[in-house]
């Protein structure tokens, strides 16, 4: 049985593209994806195999990388920007099921993380001082990123995936929550995507934490709370992932807010009057 790896390539050139992303396809047999994805990558992998389908045939593209690495092959599956959360990561998984195999691997995207740290360095100026110069760089580093994601959303937003917002929109988001000194690990950019992802109908949420990372234990677990609260239809689990957690338990608190998901939508459905919509 192989591998299939869901990569996301960023903005779509090499130089956006992380050392991981391009670790995974240079070493992969198979690159499956939609074709004008491929084409980004095509001519610095030109010994692999590769498959694509058209705009708006996304099931049978994951149906078709699954097949390849159920064949023993190692696939990569390539993805504009994010992988993970905007890209085909969710559809791959459901579509393989409860089954174990093949084994399925993301590789994510770093655009707003990207667009985040470089905002950090302004935010030390402003906050502790320095020079202003490296202010003005920061700020024109992070334009050239903003105006990429700009045109990456554009694209989603012709396709029948869910667009993201830009990073200014989730940073405002976050205002009344987060400050912006708050920005050790993912600091509010966090707490930003939770809210981004309620502001955006989606508000069932696994926040994972890593192991030993205490600043994404404030900043997302110690976040949720705060926003049941204020979004009580939001339904957030934190999921630890640590040597002292179990994958049964793992599993049983996934399952368990699944459950809640299930409630919530039916108690959702009871509130829409008899006949309306119709």
């Amino acid at each position: 049985m192989g591998k299939l790896t869901v990569v996301g390539i960023g903005p779509g050139d090499y130089e956006n593209m992380t050392v991981r992303a391009d670790r995974v396809l240079g070493e992969c047999q198979v690159i499956v994806g939609y074709h004008v994805y491929v084409d980004l990558v095509r001519e610095r992998y030109p010994d692999k195999e590769f498959l694509t389908t058209p705009m708006t045939k996304e099931a049978d593209r994951c149906r078709m990388a699954l097949e390849e690495a159920r064949k023993g092959r190692d696939v990569a599956m390539v993805c504009s920007g994010d992988s993970g959360v905007y890209g085909m990561a969710g559809l791959v998984y459901q579509l393989r099921g409860e089954a174990e195999e093949p084994e399925i691997a993301v590789v994510p995207g770093l655009t707003d993380f990207m667009i985040f740290k470089i905002f950090n360095r302004e935010v030390d100026v402003n906050i502790y001082g320095g020079l202003w110069a490296k202010k003005k760089v920061c700020q024109i580093f992070k334009g050239y990123i903003e105006s990429c994601q700009r045109d990456m959303i554009a694209a989603l937003k012709k396709s029948r995936f869910r667009a993201p917002g830009t990073f200014e929109e989730m940073h405002q988001l976050v205002q009344g929550y987060l400050g912006d000194g708050n920005k050790m690990g993912e600091g509010w950019l966090l707490t930003g995507e939770m809210l981004e992802l309620i502001h955006s109908g989606v508000p069932n949420i696994v926040c994972t934490q890593p192991f030993g990372c205490l600043p994404n234990h404030i900043v997302g677990k110690g976040m949720i709370r705060r926003l049941k609260d204020d979004y009580p239809s939001s339904n957030i689990v934190a999921i630890d992932y640590d040597p002292g957690a179990t994958k049964i338990n793992q599993e049983n608190r996934i399952k368990l807010m699944l459950a809640n998901a299930k409630a919530l939508a039916k108690q959702e459905q009871e509130k829409v009057p008899a006949g309306a919509g119709v």
